[in-house]
């Protein structure tokens, strides 16, 4: 469950970076390029939410759930 909740904030900082961009901050595609082409591209958004919301959002719920599971195990 450890490495879950490792990759769960992993996914946090990454999705979280994405956010940004909702936000009117400049986002700087690091590992590869197009990464503006992909958050204003039509698929970006699920009944007009940005898909980068979601994952956070999913994100979370499994850091959190991760967490608990570690907590309640020990």
């Amino acid at each position: 469950m450890q490495i879950i909740s490792v990759l769960a904030v992993l996914g946090l900082i990454d999705t979280g970076y994405l956010v940004l961009h909702y936000f009117g901050l400049p986002v700087q595609c690091v590992l590869a390029s197009g990464c503006h082409a992909v958050l204003d591209s039509a698929y970006a958004h699920v009944f007009g939410m940005p898909m980068a919301f979601i994952g956070l959002a999913v994100y979370v719920w499994l850091f959190l759930v991760s967490l608990w599971n570690l907590i309640r195990v020990e």
